[in-house]
């Protein structure tokens, strides 16, 4: 996944703070097994976004003073970059990128966010389908690799096109407690 850890673990900080082991479970709820990230790259990455003013340690986890039970928050500057990233997909972000903001968006956006986000990410993956599709005899260069890769392209993101435009009606109300 090309997403960057520092802006998943925000969206997961985004109802209340957690302990680093809670961020860990919280990315494998997302995201199930693969690729969970250790506790030693959760702790670097909060201690970067910590001295960038994005978080900062409220507690730690009763009878422990190690890494992994820290409990950290996030300040209003955090808040703002989370949900900025949420709402601002650059226009080449990748397709796995576009997969973290938008389960990010289903688990811990409300329903503005929730809906902006969505939209982003569809509006930056119909550009790059029609960026694919526009290039001169770039798909209907049959039986070439890069026809074959251009094609693959244009169904894979039209197919991720097609999961966002779902999620918006499958999705339980924003507002509602979980």
């Amino acid at each position: 996944m090309t997403a960057a850890m520092g802006d998943i673990l925000l969206v997961l900080l985004s109802r209340e703070p957690r302990s680093v082991l809670d961020l860990q479970q919280g990315y494998t709820d997302i995201f199930g097994d693969r690729a969970v990230p250790d506790v030693i790259r959760i702790v670097a990455t909060l201690t970067r976004l910590e001295r960038g003013g994005f978080v900062r340690t409220v507690a730690w986890s009763p009878g422990s003073r190690s890494a992994a039970r820290r409990v950290v928050a996030l300040t209003p500057a955090g808040q703002q970059r989370q949900r900025a990233w949420l709402l601002d997909p650059p226009p080449d972000v990748d397709r796995s990128e576009v997969y973290a903001r938008a389960m990010l968006a289903v688990a811990y956006a409300d329903r503005a966010t929730f809906d902006g986000a969505i939209g982003a990410c569809r509006r930056v993956v119909d550009r790059q389908r029609s960026a694919i599709e526009d290039r001169p005899g770039a798909v209907d260069a049959a039986g070439s690799v890069k026809g074959a890769r251009a094609s693959f392209e244009v169904a894979a993101l039209s197919s991720l096109g097609s999961w966002l435009y779902h999620l918006r009606g499958v999705t339980r109300d924003r507002d509602a407690p979980p």
